[in-house]
C-alpha cells in the first residue's frame, strides 16, 4: 500500500494485493471510514455473519470502528484504490447511507470511467487540488446513486456465488445452466435472483466487469486486440462495439483522452 494523496480530510491509498485464494483473515477494526474501489480482482469483507463482495462493479464502504475480516474468493488478489475519509467528510459524502449496514455500492459504466480518471490523476500528483476534486466527486456521486445490498437473504447468497464465478472465469462464456450447476441452483431461479439483487443480467454484469478492467488496462498501454482476447471478447470489433456502447466512445478515444490528460498534468509539473 502507498499513499497517493494526503490532505487534512482525505487520504487516498493505492493497494496492490497478490493474495492467493484464502478464507477469512484476522479481525480488523478501529479504522476511519474508507471506501474501496477495485480495478482488478475481488475480495470479501465479513462483518459478523454478513458477507460483502467488492469487485470492479461494486465498491465497498468500511465504516469507522467497524470490525471485519477479509477473504479472497479468487486467486491472484486485487488492485484497489482506498479513499480514507475523516469523520466530518464521511458524514457529508455518505449521508444517504445507513452506517454499518450499507457496505456495497453498485457502480455504473459512468462510475467506471470516473474512477479511471481519478486513478490517472493520482498517477501524477503534482496538482493536488485537481486530484482531490475528482476523488471527492467520485465518492459522493457513487454514494448518492448506488443501490444498496440486502444482507442475509438466500437470494443474495446465490447472486454472490454467481458474481464470484464470473470474476474467477472472466474470459470464459459459461451458460446460465453451467453457472447454476456450479453453485447448486436452477437456471431459472439463478437468473431471477441475480437480476433482483443486482439490477442487471448475468451477461450484462460480465460485460461490465470486462469493460471496467479494460479501462485501466488501456491507460497502461495494453494492445487492444490482445486485451480483447484476454478478456473473453469474440473479436477486436466485439470489444470495441461493447466498449463504445457502454461508455460512449471507442477504446482508442478513451486511451487518447487518458494519455492527453496525463501528458498535460506532467507538462504542468515541469
Amino acid at each position: 500500500m502507498r499513499a497517493a494523496l494526503a490532505t487534512p480530510r482525505l487520504t487516498v491509498h493505492e493497494l496492490l494485493c497478490g493474495s492467493p485464494r484464502s478464507g477469512k483473515g484476522p479481525t480488523r477494526g478501529g479504522e476511519s471510514t474508507h471506501v474501496v474501489f477495485v480495478r482488478r480482482g475481488m475480495f470479501a469483507a465479513h462483518v459478523g455473519s454478513r458477507r460483502f463482495l467488492a469487485d470492479p462493479c461494486t465498491a465497498l464502504v468500511s465504516w469507522e470502528g467497524l470490525e471485519y475480516q477479509i477473504s479472497h474468493p479468487c486467486h491472484g488478489g486485487d488492485d484497489c484504490t482506498v479513499f480514507e475519509l475523516d469523520a466530518a467528510l464521511a458524514d457529508e459524502l455518505l449521508a444517504g447511507l445507513e452506517p454499518r449496514r450499507d457496505l456495497e455500492l453498485r457502480l455504473t459504466p459512468a462510475h467506471f470511467a470516473a474512477y479511471a480518471g481519478v486513478h490517472a490523476a493520482l498517477a501524477t500528483p503534482s496538482d493536488q487540488l485537481a486530484a482531490e476534486e475528482r476523488a471527492l466527486a467520485l465518492v459522493g456521486t457513487v454514494a448518492g446513486a448506488s443501490t444498496r445490498a440486502r444482507p442475509g437473504t438466500a437470494r443474495r447468497r446465490i447472486a454472490q456465488a454467481a458474481v464470484e464465478l464470473l470474476n474467477a472465469e472472466l474470459a470464459s462464456s459459461p451458460s446460465v445452466s453451467s453457472i447454476a450447476d456450479a453453485i447448486g441452483d436452477s437456471p431459472y431461479h439463478l437468473m431471477h435472483a441475480f437480476r433482483a439483487e443486482l439490477g442487471t443480467t448475468l451477461r450484462a454484469y460480465r460485460l461490465q466487469l470486462r469493460i471496467a478492467i479494460a479501462l485501466h488496462r488501456l491507460a497502461a498501454g495494453d494492445d487492444l486486440a490482445a486485451l480483447a482476447a484476454e478478456l473473453g471478447f469474440a473479436s477486436h470489433a466485439h470489444f470495441t462495439g461493447t466498449f463504445s456502447r457502454l461508455l460512449g466512445m471507442p477504446p482508442r478515444s478513451a486511451r487518447v483522452r487518458m494519455r492527453t490528460f496525463l501528458e498535460a498534468r506532467r507538462a504542468g509539473a515541469t
